[in-house]
């Protein structure tokens, strides 16, 4: 009976020191990297878990963060330092502590502390990771440690784009309330690649009135179109579309698109979320704001994380191009000017939200081209351009649209009342 007891607490130990529940090895990777835990032997000492801990050798673990190590014999404690951080482990303490670059130190409680099994010692990677401002996630499904150095990527980003802070330049502007009147000027223009008779070009004027407050925003749009029937005048009157009068207001993240019957607009909400678009959009004025946004919208880890977000960045990079904010100040009077390409932008944010696209679908591209004068860092008059082209894919037909708006701003900071619908 001894025998048996002796055998059966011998299994009970053993649960709480494995490799994983179902015998597949741990990994733990790093910035999309998976860590060798072999030593110079070439003998492997796999990531362990201990009290529901993975634990991980402390030497391989420390010079992957880039830490330098100490051992002091007397106590039995590691000690690593890295940048401005220093981390104390003592084998078998459940307590760690954790200096500044100032001296202020934490003594952070271990659900595992540091342990030494077959002459190694084992760390838990999870609080050295966080301790050296990592973020940490774990994939049960390939059973691996994603370790993400975010700042380390910002870092990269902010040397590739050095200007991608002067768009919170636009934040310093002084408008809680206005209200803007334009006046609008374009084309409409259908391009038959393959039957050159069928190409039609459509006139298009009309107003926009924008005004905005604390606590919703107004657009009335009303445009007409003219010219010879065709494609593009046939689709807009198939879909009523030939003459707009419309009012679209936004407020608490719901979007209300009213229509102009007998003389008063009949509101239907066309949007309700629990995504905040002035926030979304606000996530592109400064280099913490983005990475906050992408950290986020990280509903899912796994192995292929990194990578990820690493296309993030490198296509924002090619989004913001140094020429697509210019600022120009004298005295009271500043102009800043804009040129971007809206649909990578709204491509991108949808691939950060993990919202699928339609590669099938038609190839859209708008570019807007803004310039705005300001007298006091409030805006007087602006002019923009918007071009919008969609190309169906496998197919010799285009159609482009060019709007001229040209703007005045009145009523800054004053008074301004919109009606939000009650549906």
């Amino acid at each position: 009976m001894k025998k048996y007891f002796v055998f059966i607490m011998f299994l009970l130990a053993f649960s709480n020191l494995c490799f994983a529940e179902d015998g597949q090895i741990i990994k733990v990777q790093l910035d999309g990297e998976f860590i060798n835990f072999a030593d110079e032997l070439g003998n492997v000492v796999n990531p362990q878990i201990i009290n529901d801990r993975t634990m991980v050798p402390l030497r391989k673990i420390f010079e992957a963060f880039d830490c330098n190590i100490e051992w002091v014999e007397e106590t039995r404690t590691v000690i690593a330092n890295k940048d401005d951080t220093e981390i104390q482990l003592t084998i078998d303490e459940d307590k760690a502590i954790v200096k500044n670059a100032s001296g202020d130190f934490s003594e952070i409680e271990l659900d595992s502390p540091a342990v030494i099994v077959d002459d190694r010692t084992l760390v838990p990677v999870r609080f050295i990771a966080e301790s050296l401002a990592k973020d940490v996630y774990w994939d049960s499904e390939d059973r691996t440690v994603v370790i993400v150095d975010f700042q380390k990527l910002l870092d990269i980003f902010k040397e590739k784009v050095p200007y991608f802070n002067n768009l919170s330049e636009l934040k310093t502007l002084d408008m809680k309330s206005y209200t803007g009147s334009s006046t609008v000027k374009g084309t409409m223009q259908y391009t038959d690649y393959e039957e050159k008779t069928n190409n039609e070009k459509v006139t298009v004027k009309g107003t926009l009135k924008a005004s905005k407050n604390e606590d919703a925003e107004e657009l009335i749009v009303k445009l007409s179109t003219t010219g010879k029937s065709g494609k593009i005048l046939d689709m807009l009157e198939e879909q009523n579309l030939k003459s707009l009068d419309y009012k679209f207001v936004y407020s608490n993240n719901e979007l209300f698109l009213g229509r102009l019957e007998k003389k008063n607009y009949v509101f239907e909400k066309i949007f309700g979320s629990d995504i905040d678009v002035n926030k979304t959009f606000d996530s592109f004025d400064s280099y913490e704001n983005f990475l906050d946004y992408i950290k986020t919208n990280l509903y899912t880890v796994d192995v292929s994380t990194y990578s990820k977000i690493k296309e993030y960045f490198d296509e924002l990079s090619v989004i913001f191009t140094e020429d697509m904010i210019s600022l120009t100040s004298k005295n009271d009077r500043k102009t800043i000017d804009i040129k971007l390409d809206i649909s990578k932008l709204i491509g991108l944010l949808l691939k950060i939200q993990n919202i699928e696209t339609n590669s099938s679908e038609p190839n859209l591209k708008i570019m807007v081209n803004s310039h705005a004068i300001l007298t006091k860092n409030v805006p007087q008059s602006s002019t923009s351009t918007f071009e919008i082209s969609l190309l169906e894919e496998d197919s010799w037909e285009k159609i482009e649209v060019k709007l001229d708006l040209s703007t005045k701003y009145s009523n800054v900071n004053k008074k301004t009342e919109i009606n939000v619908p009650n549906i």
